[in-house]
């Protein structure tokens, strides 16, 4: 089981991903914001590759 972050902004995307206890989370990737789309595709990908079994979103607090 294993966790992945969502870190959205108006340019990027930050994704992190927990390790397989969910203890510590680690960077995993920071795509360009193309839209929704791209990103759910991307996202299913993740999905697939490593079982994440729970996303987590963060919340940006200067947008």
């Amino acid at each position: 089981m294993r966790y992945l972050g969502i870190d959205f902004g108006l340019k990027r995307i930050g994704l992190a991903i927990s390790d397989e206890n969910n203890k510590i989370a680690f960077g995993l990737a920071t795509l360009e914001n193309k839209g929704l789309i791209n990103l759910r595709l991307s996202i299913e990908e993740l999905v697939k590759r490593y079982k994440i079994t729970k996303v987590v979103i963060g919340f940006p607090n200067n947008m």
